[in-house]
């Protein structure tokens, strides 16, 4: 059976959250780039919703707004572990 980029990049994404202990809130294909996907997800600590943008290329971007980001690591560090 073959997954398609959309159902890997989703289950990437549920990982990334669920190492971090986020809440996945949603997840979709970018409109304005077919190539990209957006996930959002909420910080229970800081109940703060945050939205990344996943490149084609597998980069975790979080989007500030005002076309400001800031790339963020898929794979934790040793000290950001739990």
């Amino acid at each position: 059976m073959q997954h398609s980029k959309y159902d890997i990049a989703k289950l990437q994404f549920e990982l990334f959250c669920d190492k971090r202990g986020y809440e996945v809130m949603s997840f979709m294909t970018n409109y304005k780039n077919n190539e990209q996907f957006l996930g959002e997800y909420m910080d229970p600590e800081s109940l703060e919703s945050v939205t990344i943008l996943i490149s084609k290329s597998n980069k975790y971007y979080q989007l500030l707004g005002n076309k400001k980001y800031k790339e963020i690591e898929y794979v934790l560090k040793e000290e950001e572990k739990k």
